[in-house]
């Protein structure tokens, strides 16, 4: 079976160098491996559901020939990445269509999910799930990437570099919101910083007039605003209508092509970047950008990289130990050092990776790395 071929090496090579000697089972796959896949396909979070649907999809083709006889089936479910919805479609998945694995891309769905995924035995993985209490979930329960306790702290050192006295929070009232905010409050003021407004916005909302005048009046040095694009969107459009022109802050859902619409109002905006960088000359991942913008007409952004490596080490994982919910944890569980586009990945004894964030700013419509 032809594998997507990086250069002059195959990820299922990396695999078997990353995991030779230490994998000692290997089951016999018997029917299609499915999995249950909850994104936010409608609502306001569907932004991140396209892209991280891309990068499955994507992952998936360059597996398989185009000829050959898949043996992996994706169910995607549209949970708009609520918590409740998305515990439902993952029982329904469990239940109805005997899913080993579960796929899932906001926090809140995970955190909500993860009891589940522990009492059902069922391998509960996320590409994008960022909330520090993610990592109590349990042993079913495995994410590839970092944790908020690090991109938190990152931004909260780059303001106390700038020497930002004080800075204002706004926040998305949701698992990913809350987690950053609090990571970025408690370092900021430990390492002496002052937070003159702290205030959380609803997921989904659109009207920013109340909130912006409030942060406007709290005179801050920077703004930090962690939520999801299309609320962070409307806040940066809201000021900029006003002529309102704070040092804005963000967090790393801010890195998506979308962006761009609102160029000026988001000139100069600073957020936390994870590891992968589409510009990067490194082999690996200059030929995932080429192939997906050719695939797709864009360069990928963060939630496709993110995914694209999730399905690459599940499809793998697969290949290696079974298709067995059982099976897919013991692969994850020794894989050490595996080469991604959004850097290596090594599962610790939570299922947790480590990625350590840059800073970066949008200026004249791009991106660029400031560290």
């Amino acid at each position: 079976m032809k594998r997507y071929v990086f250069g002059a090496t195959t990820w299922l090579g990396f695999l078997v160098v990353a995991m030779a000697g230490v994998l000692s089972f290997c089951s016999s796959s018997s029917g299609p491996l499915k999995v249950g896949v909850l994104l936010p396909l409608t609502g306001s979070s569907a932004r991140y559901g396209q892209s991280v649907r891309r990068g499955l999809d994507y992952a998936l083709d360059r597996h398989f020939e185009k000829d050959a006889k898949r043996d992996v089936l994706l169910l995607y479910r549209d949970s708009q990445a609520l918590p409740e919805k998305g515990l439902q479609l993952m029982k329904e998945l469990i239940d109805k269509e005997g899913v080993p694995v579960v796929l899932v891309v906001s926090s809140g769905e995970m955190l909500a999910c993860g009891p589940l995924a522990n009492e059902t035995k069922t391998l509960l993985l996320s590409p994008t799930a960022s909330a520090p209490e993610i990592a109590q979930l349990g042993e079913w329960v495995f994410r590839t990437t970092s944790s908020d306790e690090l991109e938190g702290i990152t931004m909260a050192n780059y303001c106390i570099r700038q020497k930002y006295e004080r800075v204002a929070v706004a926040y998305i009232d949701n698992a990913y919101g809350r987690g950053l905010m609090r990571v970025f409050r408690d370092d900021f003021q430990r390492k002496g910083g002052i937070i003159p407004f702290n205030e959380s916005f609803a997921q989904g909302q659109t009207d920013f007039v109340d909130l912006v005048e409030k942060l406007r009046k709290s005179k801050p040095d920077a703004v930090y605003m962690p939520g999801y694009v299309g609320e962070m969107m409307a806040i940066l459009q809201r000021a900029h209508d006003i002529g309102w022109k704070p040092q804005w802050l963000a967090s790393a859902s801010l890195y998506v092509n979308e962006v761009a619409r609102i160029k000026d109002a988001a000139e100069g905006v600073v957020l936390t970047l994870p590891s992968y960088d589409p510009k990067d000359t490194d082999k690996l991942v200059a030929s995932f950008v080429q192939g997906f913008q050719k695939e797709y007409g864009e360069v990928p952004d963060i939630f496709s990289a993110s995914a694209f490596d999730a399905m690459n080490i599940l499809l793998h994982a697969a290949e290696i130990g079974g298709h067995s919910a059982e099976d897919l944890r013991g692969a994850l569980k020794v894989m050490q050092n595996v080469p991604g586009v959004t850097g290596r990945t090594t599962f610790d004894e939570n299922g947790e990776v480590t990625r350590i964030p840059r800073i970066a700013q949008f200026r004249d419509g791009d991106f660029r790395s400031l560290q």
